[in-house]
């Protein structure tokens, strides 16, 4: 009887969490955590300007697990796997950082991008589809939120 209980307590648990998610679902669950991911870019920006990164050291998550322990971990428990940052001369050194999720049980990268140059992308109700089916949303404040699907090529 035991044993009943647990499967059928568990195996809904379980099928629940690799369940896909709607791009609204993803949008909820980053509104519901937008205060910690606001709160996470501040104090990138003063770990870049403590330690000294330059736009040569693209990969934070390295640098956050020498430098800011604490830091580290608050980025990883929001179910960022990777965080690259971006510095652009052209909109005044304003930094970019792209996170990485873990939040889609699929095969395709989910990434929440702050980027408070970017007044388009980022606008509240934005949306666009490139020719590879990449989409993008915009989520408001500096935010986007981008599924890849393919990279694109980029012909220089």
């Amino acid at each position: 009887m035991y044993k009943l209980l647990v499967i059928l307590f568990f195996v809904p648990f379980f099928g629940a969490c690799k369940q896909k998610k709607s791009t609204e679902d993803l949008k909820r669950i980053f509104y519901n955590k937008k205060g910690l991911f606001d709160k996470i870019v501040y104090n990138l920006r003063n770990i870049k300007l403590r330690e000294g990164v330059t736009a040569a050291d693209s990969s934070y998550m390295l640098v956050l697990k020498r430098s800011d322990e604490k830091l580290y971990n608050e980025i990883t428990a929001l179910g960022v796997f990777d965080l690259i940052a971006y510095y652009d001369i052209h909109c005044k050194g304003i930094e970019q950082y792209d996170f990485q999720m873990n939040w889609l049980s699929q095969k395709k990268d989910i990434y929440f991008d702050f980027n408070s140059c970017d007044t388009i992308e980022t606008r509240k109700g934005y949306y666009r589809k490139d020719e590879k089916n990449n989409e993008f949303w915009g989520l408001g404040d500096g935010w986007k939120m981008w599924k890849l699907v393919e990279y694109l090529d980029y012909k220089q």
